[in-house]
């Protein structure tokens, strides 16, 4: 007998599309797991399953050979059905809902399963931590009790441990590099060439180029580019709250999330709620920042954008030789929890440009007067007088050491320039 569907089956499936973790390899955090229970309940046969739309797929197995069975033969998909409580079955030819179960009646002649399922802290039951046998039995309550207990641990897994391993290394090599480091500077400069990309991808109609200059050679700015397809890139730029060796350490946690998440969260506005909500448990209070991510596609020369609190991009319009701010989006990224961020769209024309930058730019005082701003205004001119002399980047730098009377800055300063060819 199929399993009729939870009530929260959308909210369910949604959530475990969220995790990525469908089709994944085996990881030993998980096989640990599973072995534990099969030793627990003395079980040949112990899973983890997670319940898809039209099966069952077992992250972990103990005791079968195949990766995944229908939905409608899935024990689990009956276990999900109450979530607050583990399902035993001790005589499955016994049970209704699964006498006629070719798992039952043939391979692999199931007679016992208990499954516990695996809550997420929504609410949602994505699968269950099962343990199965070939003989009827029961259960003592201390073995449901640790079976609970396991099932709550996966849970744990999948909110942390797997989302956030890269990342999790990411800071343990930073601390490691912290302590043997005599000098902060130069681990900060080392980190942060780590994290920039060492070239931008050929890419047909598109032209991508970068101005950057940390304040103290390793800052808070930091860009990335990742392609999708041949016709798909996104881009994106970031400032991080102060400098050193704590803004790249941020910066780092930024590229370590943006990288795992962006190909598993195609929409800009999603991928950046993705990581103000991950950031947010992770960064100390007070610690934020902004960014500006976009995905273009190359054939139909349409951008879609989010700004998380980021200065307004500037897009130059060919045709009327008018510029365009980029300002949708949302607030500071980390800084709140469970934030709100709307998405725009722009369709591009040959020759068009945009013009990505950090505050350091608008916010940069004048050598002779420490109240003047370089401002946007300033930004919005020499942008376009950089458009006739075909040299933007150069010609924004040029002129922001003219106004500041310095070849230093008391901020990080980065432009990105994506270019319609």
């Amino acid at each position: 007998m199929a399993a009729s569907l939870p009530e929260n089956e959308d909210a369910r499936l949604k959530a475990l599309d969220e995790y990525a973790i469908l089709d994944t390899l085996p990881e030993k955090a998980y096989d640990d797991i599973t072995r534990l229970a099969s030793h627990i309940v003395g079980t040949p046969i112990a899973l983890i399953t997670l319940v898809d739309r039209d099966r069952q797929w077992f992250k972990s197995k103990i005791g079968l050979e195949v990766s995944q069975t229908p939905r409608e033969q899935a024990f689990c998909a009956h276990a999900i059905l109450n979530p607050t409580d583990v399902m035993v079955v001790t005589d499955a030819r016994d049970d209704e809902r699964f006498s006629a179960n070719p798992l039952v009646t043939g391979e692999p002649y199931i007679r016992f399963y208990a499954g516990a399922p695996l809550n997420t802290p929504t609410g949602e039951a994505l699968g269950t931590l099962c343990v199965i046998d070939r003989v009827p039995r029961q259960l003592q309550p201390n073995q449901i009790e640790m079976l609970e207990v396991l099932a709550r641990d996966i849970v744990t897994q999948l909110e942390l441990r797997r989302s956030f391993r890269s990342l999790n290394q990411a800071n343990e090599e930073i601390e490691a590099k912290n302590r043997i480091m005599a000098r902060e500077i130069e681990m900060a400069v080392q980190l942060q060439n780590a994290l920039l990309p060492e070239r931008f991808p050929s890419i047909e109609c598109l032209k991508l180029s970068v101005a950057y200059n940390p304040v103290s050679g390793a800052g808070g700015d930091f860009y990335d580019v990742i392609r999708f397809s041949d016709s798909i890139v996104g881009f994106v730029q970031v400032d991080v709250s102060g400098h050193g060796v704590a803004a790249a350490m941020i910066g780092a946690m930024f590229k370590m999330a943006f990288q795992s998440f962006a190909r598993a969260v195609p929409s800009p506005a999603g991928l950046l709620a993705t990581i103000n909500d991950q950031l947010f448990r992770l960064l100390p209070d007070s610690e934020f920042l902004t960014a500006f991510y976009a995905v273009m596609d190359t054939e139909s020369l349409d951008l879609v954008y989010c700004n998380g609190g980021h200065p307004a991009p500037l897009l130059y319009r060919k045709q009327t030789h008018q510029i365009e701010e980029l300002s949708t989006g949302g607030p500071l990224v980390g800084a709140f929890p469970e934030m709100v961020y709307e998405e725009g769209t722009v369709k591009l024309n040959r020759g068009d440009a945009l013009l990505v930058y950090t505050d350091g730019i608008t916010e940069a005082q004048g050598g002779n007067s420490p109240y003047e701003f370089y401002g946007e205004g300033r930004l919005r001119h020499v942008f376009l007088e950089g458009l006739v002399r075909m040299e933007v980047l150069p010609n924004i730098m040029e002129d922001l050491c003219r106004f500041r009377d310095a070849s230093s800055f008391d901020d990080d300063v980065t432009l990105l320039l994506a270019s319609v060819t």
